[in-house]
């Protein structure tokens, strides 16, 4: 009977999380460059009962000699889903699309407790960024929280005052001023590519970003050989990158599929949840034939 509780419960948490996570994937359907997870389960570990320790009274018997009983499931992890969302055309200039698995670079700057400025560097697929002046009289290419984005160094890109901007596929930034009919070249904004770490390994560190385990970066915040900015000089042939000026990447929620997920996992509470209001009700008789 308590067998039977311990399996129940564990479905109920485990298909909770699930809900969970599908719940945070409706919600940001509209999220620029979100990227959903998808719950999967796993078994816990289940224990042998030997109810028949005479191999000899079991002659001919074609199944073990024990019974296993499982102690239910549990969640085994979310996995990230990295396929691309839909292209979404705004004519917005500084709005950049990703083609293929990489990131952009962002770089947080804040105050630790010693009030000592802390770089945090980031990585994002949301490319709705916007320029906000600096003291040097140009601007800083920054997220809508205000983070920098980067170039393929990790150094803030900045961009002169009043100056007309076009961005080309390998992020590389030109400028015309005011005053001029040239154009020149004034940084690249890096795209950053995963080198020896899995999607999976990415950790979620709120504002749409992500960042990998803090053991492996090193003091300077650099990532070191995890992630790097990809070489468009030296890409192989099945590689693809680029950037898209004028244009967003939208969330790779499939609404219809979340939808369908998340009825079948309320459907696998609800039977979870029947099973424990079974058991409760046979134990009640139980201790009520005892009395």
């Amino acid at each position: 009977m308590n067998t039977s509780l311990i399996i129940a419960t564990s479905g109920m948490d485990a298909l909770q999380k699930k809900i969970d996570t599908i719940s945070n994937n409706i919600a940001n359907v509209n999220t620029m460059g979100f990227k959903r997870r998808e719950a999967s389960f796993s078994e816990l570990l289940a224990r042998q009962m030997n109810n028949q320790p005479d191999e000899q009274q079991e002659v001919g018997r074609k199944t073990p000699l024990g019974i296993r009983v499982g102690q239910g499931m549990g969640l085994a992890e979310t996995r990230i889903d990295l396929s691309q969302g839909q292209r979404i055309d705004t004519n917005n200039p500084f709005d950049l699309y990703i083609e293929g698995n990489a990131f952009f670079q962002v770089e947080r700057v804040r105050l630790d407790d010693q009030g000592n400025e802390v770089r945090e560097f980031r990585l994002t697929r949301d490319g709705s960024f916007k320029l906000v002046p600096n003291d040097n009289g140009n601007h800083f290419l920054v997220t809508s929280r205000g983070d920098f984005v980067t170039d393929n160094f990790g150094y803030p890109i900045e961009i002169p005052f009043q100056s007309e901007v076009n961005i080309d596929k390998q992020g590389t930034v030109t400028i015309k001023r005011p005053d001029s009919d040239q154009w020149e070249q004034v940084g690249q904004i890096g795209l950053y590519r995963l080198q020896t770490i899995t999607p999976q390994q990415l950790i979620e560190a709120g504002d749409n970003q992500y960042t990998i385990p803090v053991d492996q970066i090193d003091p300077n915040g650099a990532w070191g050989d995890f992630v790097q900015a990809v070489d468009f000089a030296n890409l192989q042939p099945n590689e693809s990158y680029g950037l898209v000026q004028g244009a967003l990447e939208s969330s790779n929620v499939d609404l219809t599929k979340e939808m369908t997920e998340l009825i079948s996992a309320q459907r696998a509470f609800q039977l979870n949840s029947r099973a424990v209001i079974t058991a409760d009700q046979m134990m009640t008789m139980v201790n009520n034939l005892r009395g």
